[in-house]
């Protein structure tokens, strides 16, 4: 028994093996048979072969001499739903699985141009058609209310819509529109709200509009948050000016370290190229010649300088590589405590400036963090004193000032004085016999020196017959001028000095 089950064994082993291609190896964790030589996986049960670099599937013909293609696993992304389902219904399921991107482009591009030819030619027939019926009012209402109420039913085949109708005799071509079919049919390849997509076809959009199925784009942060971009190119960090990245510190080499994509593993790598410099990635120092790869997340620390790593797949971005939300520790300034009341307005106004300047990605300026200096309230300001102790300094209050006054003798002009600007109070007349109060107090048993009242206690000097200015009537003497200012004064001064400038310049042209 055990002799007949080994040889059914051997037989069925046979069998298989003679289904195998040669050169195809066992990989037990995937079931499947592997050549490294065509980089294909066999699979035994569907006699078919898939090629994981470009994510196809092939199966050999009936001679079992050439390869023929099944279908693209790779996902595409088609901009229009019904060109899709158009290039399924022309094409067949199973030869719409071999496309590729560019495929897809391709086909896209044909059936929009396509597309644009029948609108063309339904507008011609349109016009065709509203030339015919240009008389008829009913039929022109008619035409205008299905086409605004009832525009969302019409379909792109205009052959549906207007018919052409030869006249023998005359050879006259005449539209003429089919009534029940203008707007009740339907397009198998017109979009629909209601046909979405497949859970394998939402995937691939999602992944081609993030920028999944491209290679990602590292975004580098240094300590000054300044943003460098590198590509699936590479780039050198160093002291060079062609570097993508360049150092502050010029003593460094030109060329430190280099950062490579590498297409097999779909990541970055950087690599040591000068052993002057250390290297650190993470912590862990890096030797030469020996890459390190690089993800989202990383610090990299080139002799003393730090880098932050962000590894993102599109134009997707992060808060840490955005240079106007980064905040650094060293823009946050020392709470001083400042015991004056006369300067909190001060401090207020620093501080709600450098959170706005923050708030827009802006560093704050150095000044904003220098202390605040009390005026002090009697005395010579901190300035004037640093002044009058600086070298060389003499006790004129002008020193070296460019617009100081002239000597007096040096003058061709006396400046106003200045108590001439405030004109003194005139001294009050006594009133006299001559003035009208002082006359009825007299009849009425006044005498001068005294004072009013049963004890004499009023008001010694009769009350003065004096009227303002604003206060006159008509017939009143002129307002007398008021008293110029000593600013006025200078005003004056300075146009007659111009006047006689002018006058000057003209009778030296004249000479």
């Amino acid at each position: 028994m055990t002799s007949m089950e080994e040889m059914l064994r051997e037989a069925a082993n046979e069998v298989l093996q003679s289904r195998i291609p040669p050169g195809y190896v066992l990989y037990p964790n995937y079931e499947q048979y592997w050549s490294h030589e065509h980089g294909m996986f066999y699979n035994p049960d569907t006699e078919q072969f898939y090629r994981p670099e470009d994510k196809t599937v092939y199966q050999l013909n009936a001679e079992g001499s050439e390869y023929v293609l099944v279908e693209r696993r790779k996902p595409t992304y088609w901009a229009s739903r019904s060109y899709r389902k158009r290039a399924i219904d022309l094409l067949g399921s199973a030869e719409f699985k071999k496309f590729d991107q560019n495929e897809v482009n391709i086909c896209e591009i044909a059936f929009g141009m396509v597309d644009k030819v029948i609108k063309g030619e339904e507008m011609e027939k349109e016009k065709e058609y509203l030339r015919s019926i240009a008389n008829n009012k009913v039929a022109l209402m008619q035409h205008r209310i299905n086409k605004v109420f009832k525009g969302n039913r019409r379909r792109k085949n205009p052959h549906r819509q207007y018919v052409a109708n030869v006249d023998e005799s005359s050879g006259h071509v005449e539209y003429t529109l089919q009534v029940d079919d203008y707007f009740d049919w339907e397009d198998a390849y017109e979009d629909n709200s209601d046909d979405e997509f497949s859970e394998k076809d939402e995937q691939a959009v999602l992944m081609h509009q993030e920028g999944f199925d491209q290679p990602p784009c590292m975004r580098v942060m240094d300590a000054l948050r300044r943003l460098h971009i590198i590509t699936i190119s590479g780039g050198y960090l160093g002291s060079d000016r062609d570097c993508e990245i360049v150092v502050s510190n010029q003593l460094l080499p030109e060329r430190c370290a280099e950062i490579v994509y590498s297409e097999e593993a779909q990541c970055y790598s950087i690599e040591k190229l000068e052993d002057a410099c250390i290297l650190q990635v993470n912590g862990n120092n890096v030797k030469t010649s020996s890459p390190v790869d690089l993800c989202q997340g990383d610090s990299i620390l080139l002799s003393g300088e730090r880098f932050d790593v962000h590894v993102h797949n599109g134009s997707n971005t992060c808060p840490g590589c955005e240079p106007g939300l980064q905040q650094g520790d060293d823009d946050i300034a020392p709470v001083t405590t400042v015991p004056a009341k006369n300067i909190r307005g001060e401090v207020a106004r620093r501080k709600n400036l450098k959170q706005m300047m923050k708030s827009y990605g802006i560093r704050p300026d150095d000044v904003l963090s220098e202390p605040i200096r009390k005026r002090p309230a009697t005395g010579p300001s901190e300035m004037n004193i640093h002044r009058s102790e600086a070298p060389g300094s003499s006790s004129d209050m002008y020193g070296s000032c460019a617009a100081k006054p002239m000597p007096e003798g040096q003058r061709k002009f006396d400046l106003p004085s200045t108590s001439a600007a405030v004109a003194a109070a005139a001294a009050p007349k006594p009133l006299d016999s001559g003035n009208v109060g002082f006359k009825l107090l007299k009849s009425m048993g006044w005498s001068e020196g005294q004072g009013l009242g049963k004890e004499k206690q009023g008001h010694v000097e009769p009350v003065a017959t004096e009227v303002k200015n604003n206060r006159k009537g008509l017939g009143a003497n002129e307002k007398e001028p008021p008293t110029k200012s000593y600013k006025d004064q200078v005003l004056e001064k300075t146009k007659q000095r111009f006047n006689e400038v002018r006058k000057c310049e003209i009778i030296l042209k004249n000479l």
